[in-house]
């Protein structure tokens, strides 16, 4: 790291290529085929602003998209918050080449309702779409031998509450 900022550095074919990601304590997943790799970052401190990346090796280069945005804008809003932040995401794992579990975490402090939950969307690669969405229990169920500690620990009684509130809205 340097300060708030990351270098990445690949080797390919011969070739060196370099991307720079604001952010510090990341994570490098990548895919099966060697085609593409995420990071998962942190960009704020206190426990906000987790994101994720995924980086394509092209012939010219990396080429960069942000899968935060994509799930930010799928998890919505769903819980009451003191400040109107967003989920943190980070990708859970690879599916296959193409295809990636990604959670959408409600910020795991205080300042809103049912801090630490949340839900996992299976995204479809390269074109960004949603496949899938899981909630919790389900994500648990299917992938949970894919957790890191921090979704391990996720309290499964409240995110049943406003999950099953959410669904039942949604009909």
């Amino acid at each position: 790291p340097d300060g708030f900022y990351m270098s990445i550095s690949v080797q390919t074919g011969g070739r060196r290529f370099k991307a720079r990601l604001v952010g510090f304590d990341a994570e490098v997943l990548w895919s099966p085929d060697s085609s593409a790799f995420v990071v998962n970052e942190r960009e704020g401190g206190g426990g906000f602003d987790q994101k994720a990346y995924i980086f394509y090796l092209k012939a010219n280069g990396l080429e960069k998209k942000n899968l935060s945005a994509l799930v930010e804008r799928a998890f919505g809003r769903p819980v009451k918050c003191e400040l109107p932040i967003r989920p943190n995401t980070a990708v859970v794992t690879w599916l296959a080449p193409h295809r990636l579990l990604v959670a959408a975490e409600i910020v795991n402090v205080s300042v809103c309702q049912h801090p630490g939950t949340f839900l996992s969307y299976e995204l479809s690669l390269p074109d960004l779409k949603v496949m899938a969405r899981h909630t919790q229990a389900e994500t648990r169920q299917k992938f949970g031998k894919y957790f890191g500690c921090e979704l391990a620990a996720a309290d499964d009684n409240s995110a049943a509450r406003w999950q099953k509130r959410k669904s039942a809205r949604s009909r």
